[in-house]
């Protein structure tokens, strides 16, 4: 800082501006979490059918379960990495270069 004629000048390198938010990682990765499980979970559900590839089989729905279970496990993986690679965090956006600005100093009151 230095003083011109009784103006303080201030330099200042740059200025930026917030231009949006994407938001937040880990609400992301939540989201991306619970839409890969549901969808592992309803495609799981869908390509196991009743379970059973033989006539007269009753194993109790344990191969159902487990075809939903892997879905869920494997969608809830997929979900939660591509949630992570979304983009988060605020944007910014620089301004343009101006002449300096000569700002009066004040005198304290006595």
């Amino acid at each position: 800082m230095c003083t011109i004629n009784g103006s303080v000048r201030h330099d200042v390198a740059g200025l930026q501006i917030e231009t949006g938010n994407r938001g937040y990682r880990i609400v992301h990765f939540l989201y991306g979490v619970v839409a890969g499980a549901v969808t592992g979970g309803l495609t799981g559900l869908l390509l196991a059918g009743d379970g059973c590839r033989v006539k007269g089989c009753d194993d109790g729905g344990y191969a159902v379960g487990m075809a939903a279970t892997a879905g869920i496990a494997v969608g809830g993986i997929i979900g939660g990495a591509i949630g992570l690679v979304l983009p988060a965090g605020r944007t910014w956006r620089p301004l343009p270069r101006v002449d300096a600005v000569l700002v009066p100093e004040k005198t304290p009151a006595p």
